[in-house]
C-alpha cells in the first residue's frame, strides 16, 4: 500500500480530553519528577508517570491501543515562536518517527495552520530528535497539504514528512502527541 498520499486523518478514538487537560496542568506543578522531561516546545511524559495517579486512569488505554517502544506523551506547546515554525521531520529515540496520534487540547483552531512540504532544493540538517531545514541556507519547498487541528478532535498525523505548525497568535496552543510505529495494521486501519 502506498502511503505518500496522506498527511492527516481525523480518527475515532475515545479519550477523555478533560483528563488530558488536567494532566497538562498537573505536570506543570511536578516538573522535578524524573519521568517528566522539559523540552523546547513543551514536555515529554513517560506513561508510567500517568499510571501513578488514579485520576488519569482513563488515559491508560492509549498504550494498549497504540503500542510503541517509546511510551511517552509529548505535550506540544506553541505560540508564535520561531521554534514552532521550524519545518521538520520528527524523530523518537534517534530514529525517524512514522506518525503520531494528535490530541488537540487548548486553543487548537483555524488560526493555527499545520502544513506539509516536499523539499525541491536544498539540504536537511539532522539531530537526535529531528530532521529540519536550516532557514539560513538556500532551499525551495513545495507545499503539499495544509490544515487546522481543532480542540477535542483526535487526528492521525504523518510526521515522517517535512511539516510545521504556524500559530500567529499570542495564545498558547497545546496538543498532545503519541508517536506510533509504522506497522501494517496501522496502515490498514487508519490510512
Amino acid at each position: 500500500m502506498q502511503v505518500n498520499n496522506w498527511y492527516y486523518k481525523n480518527i475515532d478514538f475515545d479519550i477523555d480530553f478533560d483528563c488530558l487537560r488536567e494532566l497538562y496542568f498537573h505536570i506543570q506543578k511536578n516538573l522535578d519528577d524524573d519521568l517528566i522531561q522539559q523540552k523546547v516546545i513543551g514536555f515529554s511524559v513517560d506513561i508510567n508517570y500517568v499510571k501513578k495517579y488514579k485520576q488519569f486512569k482513563s488515559l491508560f488505554n492509549i498504550e494498549k491501543q497504540f503500542p510503541h517502544k517509546h511510551k511517552r506523551l509529548r505535550f506540544l506547546v506553541n505560540s508564535g515562536s520561531k521554534e514552532n515554525k521550524l519545518i521538520h521531520i520528527d524523530k523518537v529515540n534517534g530514529k525517524q518517527a512514522y506518525a503520531a496520534i494528535i490530541f488537540p487540547l487548548i486553543n487548537a483552531n483555524t488560526k493555527t495552520i499545520t502544513s506539509w512540504y516536499k523539499l525541491k532544493k536544498g539540504e536537511l540538517e539532522e539531530s537526535s530528535n529531528a530532521i529540519w531545514i536550516d532557514d539560513s541556507k538556500p532551499h525551495k519547498l513545495e507545499s503539499v497539504c495544509k490544515t487546522s487541528f481543532l480542540d477535542n478532535v483526535p487526528v492521525l498525523c504523518r510526521v515522517n514528512q517535512l511539516h510545521n505548525a504556524n500559530n500567529p497568535t499570542n495564545k498558547v496552543r497545546v496538543m498532545v502527541a503519541w508517536f506510533i510505529e509504522q506497522k501494517d495494521e496501522h496502515k490498514l486501519v487508519y490510512i
